[in-house]
């Protein structure tokens, strides 16, 4: 039985594909969203460019656990850059007591302001220690690919100036709060693992209800 939760999960995990990091902040941690419980999350997100001013967004996500370990969420983020929409899927697939590690994987896309779509796939995997019962602290790798097209007239200093494949990579460090049963504080920096892509920082909160 053991054998056939895996087998599906990793065809799940397979077949949907996770957010890409700096378009939205994962804001997540190795605990999972219980099954048939929501989450409500919003943050203000800001990408530290290298060649170009910090570029600040906003983005709201909504998670729903599933049954073996699992939960789904779909995501909008909007930037000066354009809107980004996304969903992605992860699966708890280790946990000893205060230590859990999470896999994920998901597609998102983008209406670029200036002209263009973007269109991309990505993974994450996680883990997470709790030292104290309210704390969380994470850590994580994403990759995330883009295929960006019809980008004619992209703004000056743009994350995506061309037409092409971009490939980012983003060690990832969080940290979470439980401040009452139902809302926790989160916080997260990533850095950027390639010329691709930028370093940001996030912090805002989850809400979690039946």
């Amino acid at each position: 039985m053991n054998a056939i939760k895996l087998a599906v999960a990793g065809s799940l995990l397979a077949a949907c594909a996770a957010a890409g990091a700096a378009d939205f902040a994962m804001m997540e941690t190795a605990e999972r969203i219980n099954q048939g419980t929501f989450k409500l999350s919003g943050f203000p997100v800001v990408i530290d460019r290298a060649d170009a001013d910090a570029e600040r967004g906003f983005a709201v996500g909504l998670g729903y656990g599933l049954r073996y370990g699992m939960d789904v969420e779909g995501h909008v983020a909007r930037y000066e850059e354009g809107t980004f929409t996304g969903a992605d899927l992860e699966w708890n697939a280790w946990r000893r007591g205060p230590m859990a590690l999470s896999i994920g994987s998901g597609l998102h896309g983008a209406d670029l302001d200036g002209g263009g779509t973007l269109l991309g796939t990505g993974g994450t995997a996680i883990f997470s220690y709790s030292p104290l019962s309210r704390l969380t602290l994470s850590a994580a790798l994403d990759a995330a690919y883009d295929d960006v097209n019809n980008r004619d007239n992209a703004p000056a200093g743009s994350r995506f100036p061309t037409d092409g494949q971009y490939e980012r990579y983003y060690a990832v460090q969080g940290v979470g709060y439980r401040l009452t049963r139902n809302v926790e504080l989160m916080g997260e920096a990533g850095f950027g693992l390639n010329g691709e892509s930028d370093d940001y920082v996030s912090g805002g909160m989850s809400w979690y209800f039946r």
